[in-house]
């Protein structure tokens, strides 16, 4: 979908719905492509509630069918460019059923950081829109880094109330400058699968934002991120793509096991705010953030078990969190030390407030 005033494309805004029950949207696209993408288009709901149907449900399912070997695909991708098409915002993407084509890569043999289970997407908020012209496809993502500029944003973004499996990266918001989204609000999703140990679940990063000068991350379950990448696995991030984002609320959020199978020791973190400033995390529960010990790494700042993770910025504000970490870790017999309930990697954090 392009913006309006490119080509033909005429309208003030757009709803996208369903009208009965149960309806899905499904295809398979090609390598860095999203199966719904808007070019540049601001003002779209897409809001799977069948309005006919009573309370607030997730009537609408999106899947896209690509194979689980087609590296970059995303479900829904919202794209824009530092020129030409530079701004998509004021969209919502709420009530929906969305599904990556990442499926089964929770198995022993799927350990690459450029294989799918390291590099496709659910909800993905970033780059790529044309910069030839306005009614040109977006480019495809190859990159699981990359981001858009200064000149792009997505203001006023809403992800809220969806359910999202079978990717590695289940909602991404990349910008690399606060100027991309000036209120994003990422809320009541559910993320991951409710099985323990499914084959099919999210793998790499429940949610990861970035580019942000004010976000709201409330109420989020994220549960059973899992998979045996060569690389440490996180529920909620920000940060860990670009360091731009300034005054998050992180409160409400449910993580609900976080799981490194890799047998060489990478790390597993409930919550790890990675960059930015300004963050409070108040009020999350924490629990079952646990990995596997084979390959006895050294316990660090880095490759470790931790349900809280503070590694960069100031002014951050951290009080009222519950994290429960329990059980001997997979591995070796005194795994069950390497853990930590809150970390804070080093001395330059200034002015932050920490409390039980």
């Amino acid at each position: 979908m392009n913006s309006s005033g490119a080509g033909s494309a005429s309208y003030a805004a757009i709803s996208i719905r369903p009208t009965a029950d149960g309806l899905t949207i499904s295809g398979a696209t090609l390598t860095g492509r999203g199966l719904i993408e808007l070019n540049g288009a601001d003002n779209v709901t897409i809001d799977g509630d069948n309005a006919g149907t009573g309370g607030i449900n997730r009537n609408l399912t999106v899947t896209n069918t690509a194979a689980n070997t087609v590296t970059h695909t995303s479900v829904i991708r919202i794209a824009v460019a530092t020129t030409l098409t530079t701004s998509a915002n004021s969209n919502t993407i709420q009530n929906c059923i969305v599904n990556g084509s990442a499926t089964g890569r929770n198995i022993s043999t799927a350990t690459s950081t450029t294989g799918t289970e390291n590099a496709t997407y659910g909800i993905y908020a970033g780059g790529g829109a044309s910069t030839v012209s306005q009614t040109t496809a977006p480019s495809a993502i190859t990159s699981v880094s990359a981001t858009v500029g200064s000149g792009a944003s997505w203001n006023n973004l809403i992800i809220s109330n969806n359910e999202v499996t079978s990717s590695a990266r289940a909602i991404y918001v990349g910008g690399s400058n606060i100027t991309a989204c000036n209120a994003l609000t990422v809320s009541n999703n559910v993320v991951g699968s409710a099985t323990a140990g499914n084959t099919t679940t999210v793998y790499s990063m429940g949610i990861t934002l970035q580019g942000y000068t004010a976000a709201t991350v409330a109420a989020n379950t994220i549960r059973n991120i899992e998979s045996f990448l060569a690389t440490g696995i996180r529920g909620l991030d920000l940060g860990a793509i670009s360091s731009a984002g300034t005054n998050a609320v992180v409160e409400r959020n449910f993580i609900n096991g976080v799981n490194n199978k890799s047998i060489s020791t990478f790390g597993a973190y409930g919550i790890n705010i990675a960059a930015g400033n300004g963050n409070t995390i108040r009020n999350n529960m924490v629990q079952g953030i646990t990995g596997d010990m084979t390959g006895g790494a050294a316990f660090s700042t880095t490759f470790g078990i931790f349900g809280i993770r503070i590694a960069s910025g100031i002014n951050h504000v951290v009080y009222h969190n519950s994290v429960y970490l329990h059980g001997a870790r997979t591995g070796t017999a005194a795994s069950s030390l390497l853990s930590a309930a809150f970390a804070i990697t080093g001395t330059g954090f200034d002015r932050m407030q920490c409390s039980k």
